[in-house]
C-alpha cells in the first residue's frame, strides 16, 4: 500500500516551480520534496512539533504505559520513518510511504483516538534551506550551460 500526503504550505513550492519555468520545474519540485522529506524524518526521529511549531498532544496514559525509555513519540523501531520516498508522476513530485501509520499520524485517527501530530510539512527552516538549495542548483545549471 501507498499513501501519498497533501502537504500544508506546499503551494509555496508549486509557485516557485512555476516560475522559474517547465525546464526547471521537476528539478525544484524534486530538490523541495526531498528536502522537506528530510525535515519530516528528522522530525519523527527526534522531534515533538509540528512544522509550524505546535507542540505535538503526548500519549494517552494506557499507551504511554506500553512504551520503553527508547520510544519516542513518533518513533519506535524506525519503521515509519524509513518508509518514506520520493515518487515522479511526470511533472508532479509526491512524498509517499508505505508505512500504515504515516498517514495516521500526520492527520490523525479519530476511529483509533490517534491525534494529529503533524511532521511532513513546510516549516520556515525548510524553507529558507529549499530556497538556498534552489539558488545553488539554478546557478549550477546556468554556469554549466552556459560554458
Amino acid at each position: 500500500m501507498t499513501v501519498g500526503l497533501d502537504l500544508e504550505g506546499a503551494d509555496v513550492v508549486e509557485e516557485f516551480a512555476d516560475m522559474v519555468g517547465p525546464w526547471f520545474r521537476s528539478r525544484a519540485l524534486s530538490l523541495s520534496m526531498a528536502e522537506i522529506m528530510a525535515d519530516g524524518v528528522e522530525r519523527i526521529e527526534h522531534g515533538t512539533k509540528s512544522p509550524a511549531g505546535k507542540t505535538w498532544d503526548g500519549w494517552s496514559p494506557d499507551y504511554a504505559r506500553t512504551r520503553t525509555g527508547s520510544n519516542k513519540l513518533l518513533f519506535g523501531e524506525g519503521v515509519m520513518a524509513d518508509s518514506f520516498a520520493i515518487k515522479h508522476r511526470g511533472d508532479e513530485v509526491d512524498i509517499v510511504s508505505d508505512s500504515d501509520y504515516a498517514l495516521t499520524h500526520q492527520r490523525g485517527s479519530s476511529k483509533r483516538n490517534i491525534p494529529a501530530r503533524e511532521y511532513m510539512g513546510l516549516s520556515r527552516s525548510v524553507e529558507k534551506t529549499i530556497e538556498g538549495v534552489l539558488d545553488r542548483d539554478l546557478e549550477r545549471s546556468w554556469s554549466a550551460a552556459s560554458r
